[in-house]
């Protein structure tokens, strides 16, 4: 299965922790919106400003899901400890502007998203889980890539190799903008033209697309989102869309950009705004071509995993998710099910290298990729999951497949 086939969960266990805000309640990013939204993700108590994460973080080694930052440069050294400190841990803490972002950070901070208080805060909820469970895929990915080595090499996706120089940026509408922006920033990419939502599928479809500009009326960018994001293979490439006014910079929020910009931006303000888009793009390549070669070696039957790049995968996984208050869950795959079923796959046409294996066919079905999965020499067919809650979410998936597959 995809990584973009499964839409993260309230309350999944990728989401258990707390975020580090800056500037709330009196600061840039303290639009009602957005606090709305961090209470729906975290609750009230999940929302720390900047000086009291710096404190968890410090003195209870504990680290956030994400750090948001209203661009106020007096928090800035606060938060480029809270961040330097977690990758010391190995955590990829997503940083995520509410604000103008000043010249003085530009040199300091990656952003990884921009909000904006013309998003409502469902659609902010759900970007706001969208950017974590990529910095959990993206960890993932480095575990494994780290740990189990070159698993699975032979069997990964042609074509999506991350090291690649195919990259491509998708530009529906006015390109010479996008283009300007990209000269400002001194960064050199393809740029693929598109005029309608056809074509631009077309281009998808060739490979090689790391993230989209559209910018073009308000009706044709919902036009071309809707098809992009009913597409599973693309529900979560990263767009930014171009809006003429605040009230369609909300529609096309609601239509599914990853990000929307005011026109009139100089080339280094919409470069600023690229910038976040691009890193996202080349994470998502990455973590899609670890998690799915991880993937298509399990379903190959390759050699099991060593047990002692298991043993070293699992220290380190132990490790990353203490830093976030979480411990792995580690159970055989048989443990997901409690009755026989025939030996016979599901009737699923990617998951038929699990032929004679149905307990791994519905598992394989019902897990995400970032959910460790694999043969492991001496303890047979298991998963490793990031805490209770996921593994809750993995028997459920199981069960409703279970109960609305025929097996025989």
């Amino acid at each position: 299965m995809g990584d973009d086939t499964a839409k993260t969960e309230t309350g999944s266990a990728i989401l258990p922790g707390f975020c580090a805000v800056g500037g709330a309640p009196d600061g840039p990013c303290a639009w009602p919106a957005l606090h709305e939204a961090l209470d729906t993700v975290w609750g009230p108590s999940g929302r720390l400003d900047l000086e009291t994460a710096d404190s968890v973080s410090r003195e209870e080694d504990r680290h956030p899901d994400v750090a948001i930052w209203g661009g106020e440069t007096h928090s800035l050294n606060r938060l480029s400890k809270i961040l330097s400190r977690a990758r010391k841990k190995g955590l990829d803490i997503p940083l995520l502007i509410a604000g103008p972002l000043p010249n003085e950070a530009s040199g300091r901070l990656r952003p990884v998203a921009y909000l904006a208080p013309e998003c409502p805060a469902e659609r902010l909820a759900e970007r706001l889980r969208d950017v974590v469970r990529e910095a959990v895929r993206l960890e993932e990915a480095r575990l494994r890539r780290r740990c189990l080595g070159g698993r699975g090499a032979r069997t990964g996706r042609q074509g999506e190799d991350p090291g690649a120089s195919c990259d491509r940026l998708l530009v529906v509408g006015l390109s010479d903008r996008v283009a300007g922006a990209l000269r400002a920033q001194g960064r050199g990419i393809d740029l693929v033209g598109a005029l309608t939502a056809d074509t631009a599928l077309a281009e998808l479809d060739r490979g090689g697309i790391v993230g989209a500009v559209l910018d073009a009326p308000v009706s044709r960018i919902e036009d071309v989102l809707a098809q992009i994001r009913r597409d599973p293979r693309h529900a979560t490439l990263p767009v930014l869309a171009i809006a003429t006014t605040v009230a369609s910079a909300e529609r096309l929020w609601l239509a599914g950009a990853s990000d929307v910009a005011i026109a009139g931006l100089e080339p280094e303000a919409l470069a600023a705004r690229l910038r976040p888009l691009l890193l996202a793009g080349a994470r998502r390549k990455l973590t899609r071509h670890v998690l799915a070669r991880d993937r298509a070696a399990h379903l190959s039957g390759e050699t099991a995993v060593p047990r002692d790049r298991f043993d070293a995968y699992l220290a380190a996984l132990t490790g990353v998710l203490a830093a976030r208050g979480q411990s792995p869950v580690q159970r055989p795959l048989a443990s997901f099910h409690p009755g026989p079923m025939a030996a016979h796959v599901a009737n699923d046409p990617d998951l038929t290298a699990a032929i004679g294996d149905p307990v791994r066919s519905a598992a394989l079905a019902a897990s995400r990729e970032e959910d460790f999965i694999a043969t492991v020499e001496g303890l047979g067919d298991i998963a490793v999951l990031r805490g209770q809650a996921a593994a809750d979410r993995l028997s459920r998936r199981i069960a409703g497949i279970v109960g609305a597959t025929s097996f025989g």
